[in-house]
């Protein structure tokens, strides 16, 4: 499977006549993001997906890992 980095639509990539062609099945039409539908869709996958972020980013895990990081890399300043 194949997803399209631009409009995200799902699919599959084919090679006919030594050609690369990315193919869908109309059904993913909806979920492309130059289409009204496919604009909700989007908009959810960010909200859901910044929402996971906001809850990883105040869990203990994030703030140990985050702790370690700064423990041991030092910032660089030039003179």
């Amino acid at each position: 499977m194949a997803v399209c980095g631009q409009c995200g639509i799902r699919g599959k990539l084919v090679t006919e006549d030594g050609k690369v062609r990315f193919t869908f099945d109309e059904s993913q039409i909806e979920h492309a993001h130059d289409t009204l539908s496919g604009q909700f869709i989007h908009a959810d996958d960010i909200q859901n997906n910044e929402k996971n972020a906001g809850a990883a980013a105040r869990s203990d895990e994030y703030k140990a890992k985050v702790q370690r990081y700064a423990e041991a890399i030092t910032a660089v300043k030039p003179e």
